[in-house]
């Protein structure tokens, strides 16, 4: 994802889910455990919740390996906040 503005309210994510505001991440450790990296992330994050979206931060084995599982993670946030 990368949420710096290219335009204003346009970004890039892992995924977005067009029910709410809820950006879906997902992070592999190679890239994102990187210190320059990591700080980019968790400023991109910060930019996304100051415009009022939610991010969820998956590592790639769960999207990868237990997909179900992550998704269930998805839907019961997006239930507690009344997205679905």
């Amino acid at each position: 994802m990368t949420l710096e503005r290219e335009d204003p309210g346009l970004f890039h994510a892992s995924g977005y889910f067009g029910t709410g505001p809820v950006i879906v991440e997902m992070d592999g450790l190679a890239f994102h455990l990187n210190p320059r990296q990591f700080k980019r992330d968790r400023r991109r994050d910060n930019d996304a919740i100051r415009q009022g979206l939610l991010v969820l931060r998956f590592f790639y084995g769960d999207v990868v390996h237990t997909p179900d599982a992550m998704l269930r993670h998805v839907r019961e946030v997006l239930r507690r906040r009344r997205l679905v």
